[in-house]
């Protein structure tokens, strides 16, 4: 049943996050590949994260791996850390890498920039072959 609207201004930060997050992702999961690509592309993102849960389950190596590439690749700086983690997190599901601390090396080196840009995009290119190998079996 749906909070009412003054049962929402009462709930914790927390809950209420929680909540206004899985709402987004339920609009968010009923949208099919393509759309969430082109908001991706249009960097049409939502302030929950919700959108790289989303793709990571309906995205197909062959269509979203690339976008989400390109998304990581061109997005450097301290304001895209979350979307690069969640993305990267979406991108390893789509490719079958991932793993239970999600903190992989090379997933590490994608996502933060903590040994600098320089660092990170050469191991995006590493990631770079892994996508165009899985694209190719």
């Amino acid at each position: 049943m749906k909070p009412t609207q003054d049962e929402l201004n009462k709930m914790d930060w927390r809950d209420r996050y929680e909540y206004e997050a899985k709402r987004e992702y339920e609009s968010l999961s009923r949208l099919n590949e393509d759309e969430l690509l082109e908001r991706i592309t249009h960097r049409r993102l939502d302030g929950y994260f919700a959108i790289w849960r989303a793709i990571g389950e309906a995205g197909t190596v062959e269509n979203s791996a690339g976008v989400l590439w390109d998304f990581l690749q061109g997005s450097p700086g301290k304001e895209n850390m979350l979307h690069r983690y969640h993305c990267a997190g979406a991108l390893f599901r789509i490719l079958d890498m991932e793993d239970p601390a999600s903190e992989s090396e090379l997933r590490r080196a994608v996502q933060w920039d903590h040994q600098g840009e320089d660092a990170r995009q050469q191991a995006l290119l590493e990631l770079k072959e892994i996508i165009d190998r899985a694209k190719s079996d």
